[in-house]
């Protein structure tokens, strides 16, 4: 019994172990970090579609943030549906009312309409209202054909602010008249045309390259998010029109909408869209660009799921009247002035914004600025990542184990009774 009782203790400690949440040190708004979905006007509950290969499929959808932009809505549909509207046979529709600004980041259920129940089965999503717009955390139905259903936005967006409006952040300046000590600090900011990895630009990622075999097909699935740039005789830019699957030499092929900004646009937002048998931008992930003169460098996310690649073409872009990182000049000033006489020399170099002091003597200002200030937080958080996951999974396989010994020992002790009082 005393066995049964520590047994039974370590299972519901290991229980509630995993019950417990890790909570990040920096925390990340999703309404400045998600990924858009088109809103095709088949996901309005007015459109029907009773086609298995014209329907629409969310199956591939990852549990992460999203953000509806078109001309079908931008908000989930939160009225009951029936079985093929929004163009598929198991709608997708809320329960409950879009939440106000002020309620921050909210649970709401999400219903499958079948031909059984309006609400077959039920799965949970978290939504938060940006005030002009919504932002989904949404999940995989499960199944094909089913998709989300969406309506026009019904809610007034009042006495709120949207965070892409939100000011931005100004240098910190101090300034002591005792010392004569000025002191300017601005946040150090690592520019990705000078801090990148590089990926072959294997022609295979040719668009007139196709491939069927799953053993031969590319895969992206092990890219982590952060700044790449494509090397190689497949060309250095994302491709930007649409592509059919299996080009690229894969069935998924991943390409770029919108055309390459220009280089004083600096680092821009386009979409990436996955191509499938149902669709040719069957969902879409989110990416950044930044147009560095002589070449491109693109902030990839994973596709989630193989065979799953990204397309590139030779560039097409001209690079007049601007000059690469690694030609930036130097810059030296003189300032005079009754008291001083102070020389600056500054390399100008995008590297790092630094910090710079003043001091009245010897009455001369240094900037030192390295050439290559790195500190490779994404790899950190992705070797935490990994370390909390296979904790996970250990202490998983232990709480089963612990379960499966504790179920054996209560069957043996049964038998030894029954053995016993025969």
């Amino acid at each position: 019994m005393e066995r049964k009782r520590r047994h039974l203790a370590f299972v519901c400690m290991m229980t509630i172990f995993l019950d417990c949440r890790l909570s990040a040190a920096v925390h990340v708004d999703p309404c400045m970090e998600y990924e858009e979905i088109p809103a095709d006007i088949r996901r309005s509950p007015n459109q029907t579609e009773r086609r298995y290969d014209e329907s629409i499929c969310d199956v591939l959808v990852r549990e992460k943030w999203y953000r509806f932009v078109g001309e079908a809505g931008g908000d989930l549909t939160n009225t009951s549906v029936d079985v093929y509207q929004c163009s598929n046979s198991y709608p997708l529709w809320m329960v409950g009312d879009i939440p106000d600004v002020d309620e921050g980041i909210v649970y709401r259920n999400v219903c499958l309409t079948s031909i059984f129940a309006k609400c077959h089965r039920t799965f949970r999503i978290q939504v938060k209202n940006c005030c002009s717009y919504r932002v989904y955390r949404l999940q995989s139905p499960g199944l094909c054909p089913s998709a989300y259903c969406l309506s026009p936005s019904n809610v007034t967006s009042e006495d709120c602010m949207d965070p892409t409006t939100a000011p931005t952040p100004t240098p910190t300046v101090e300034t002591s008249s005792d010392s004569a000590v000025t002191t300017v600090t601005v946040p150090a900011r690592v520019d990705p045309c000078v801090n990148y990895e590089e990926i072959p630009a294997d022609i295979r990622r040719s668009p007139n390259q196709t491939e069927r075999r799953y053993d031969e097909s590319m895969c992206d699935v092990l890219v982590r998010e952060k700044w790449y740039r494509f090397v190689g005789e497949a060309g250095g830019d994302l491709t930007n029109t649409s592509v059919d699957v299996y080009q690229c030499s894969n069935l998924y092929p991943l390409w770029m909408v919108g055309d390459i900004p220009d280089v004083d646009e600096g680092i821009v937002y386009r979409n990436v869209c996955l191509t499938s048998i149902f669709a040719k931008c069957h969902r879409t992930l989110r990416i950044q660009v930044k147009n560095c003169c002589s070449y491109r460098v693109y902030r990839l996310q994973s596709p989630g799921l193989c065979p799953s690649a990204y397309c590139l073409s030779p560039s097409n872009v001209t690079s007049k009247d601007c000059t690469d990182p690694a030609t930036t000049p130097t810059l030296t000033t003189t300032t005079e002035s009754p008291t001083q006489r102070t020389t600056t020399t500054t390399t100008l170099s995008p590297t790092l914004t630094p910090t710079v002091a003043t001091s009245r003597t010897p009455a001369v200002t240094t900037v030192t600025v390295p050439e290559v200030i790195m500190h490779d937080m994404e790899s950190l958080s992705d070797t935490l990542r990994f370390a909390v996951v296979l904790g996970a999974v250990m202490i998983s396989l232990v709480v089963v184990i612990g379960s499966i010994v504790l179920i054996r020992y209560h069957y043996c002790s049964k038998s030894r009774k029954y053995q016993v009082q025969k």
